[in-house]
């Protein structure tokens, strides 16, 4: 047996002085490594003082959160919410109820989304406590940027963050996550041509679709909701706006809509008018 370490003295006071020791926190059997270090140690059960090589357990809760219902594009001014549209915010550990829970969004990037959280219900206890596997549910609103019929809107796409949290959450790699709706947008077009010359406007290349600008019958299905002026043409299947080298000095118009190809649910879709002015004959 080795011998014993002696004791130091007392100091002028009488005081004993103890030796410090980092203590070697282990993990439970059938576990990784162990972790030698400094600091509070916070969320441990099954710890009795003075007893040395004890398995001591854990308890963390672990949210996550997921954006639910958006459609992939929308129109510009459009308010996205309704059935299906929600933040569902899951505790999904296994034995630990989440203390304090919240579930929130935000606008994100790109910028120019209005987004609005409604009253959270759980599917099992509350917020304040909410047991392991329960769910936080809250419906979701979000309003597009813009003004839908013709009118330019600056953004192609905006972005929502969401995020979840409890006090006791230590695993935050499953707290945030973000969506992006990108926006189709059909925008007034104007063209000039001289007395006696024929002109052809595109409506189509100045509009956007899934957060392009440039729509293509391959992204957009066209359809004519006002009639072009007599003298003049328009083509839904490529959206050429036409007038012959014979039109009439005046001003030739035709409204149309874009919706997304293939459709989403809701629909998502804007109109907007093309212009061809004929100048008059040359005095």
């Amino acid at each position: 047996m080795a011998p014993a370490q002696p004791r130091r003295p007392p100091d002028h006071l009488g005081r004993h002085h103890h030796r410090s020791a980092t203590p070697t926190v282990g993990a439970c059997p059938g576990t990784a490594a162990n972790t030698n270090g400094s600091g509070q140690i916070s969320g441990l059960s099954n710890l009795t003082n003075g007893v040395t090589n004890q398995c001591l357990t854990v308890t963390v809760s672990d949210m996550s959160v997921a954006i639910n219902g958006l459609p992939a594009t929308a129109a510009p001014g459009a308010v996205l919410s309704g059935p299906g549209v929600n933040l569902v915010c899951t505790n999904v550990s296994a034995t630990t109820a989440a203390t304090n829970a919240t579930c929130t969004a935000a606008a994100g990037t790109p910028a120019g989304a209005t987004v609005s959280v409604g009253a959270c219900v759980a599917s099992s206890g509350s917020a304040a406590s909410l047991p392991a596997g329960a769910t936080l549910t809250c419906p979701l609103t979000v309003t597009m940027p813009g003004t839908a019929g013709g009118t330019n809107t600056t953004q192609t796409s905006v972005g929502i963050d969401a995020a979840t949290s409890a006090t006791n959450d230590n695993v935050t790699g499953n707290n945030t996550t973000s969506a992006t709706v990108a926006l189709i947008d059909a925008v007034t077009d104007s063209l000039t041509t001289p007395f006696a010359t024929a002109a052809t406007l595109n409506v189509l290349t100045n509009d956007q679709a899934t957060g392009i600008t440039g729509a293509t019958p391959a992204n957009v299905t066209v359809t004519q909701t006002v009639a072009p002026t007599a003298g003049s043409t328009f083509n839904p299947a490529t959206g050429d706006f036409s007038v012959p080298n014979t039109a009439p000095p005046g001003v030739y118009t035709v409204s149309y809509q874009i919706c997304t190809n293939p459709a989403v649910i809701p629909a998502a879709c804007d109109t907007a008018t093309a212009t061809i002015t004929v100048e008059p004959l040359p005095t």
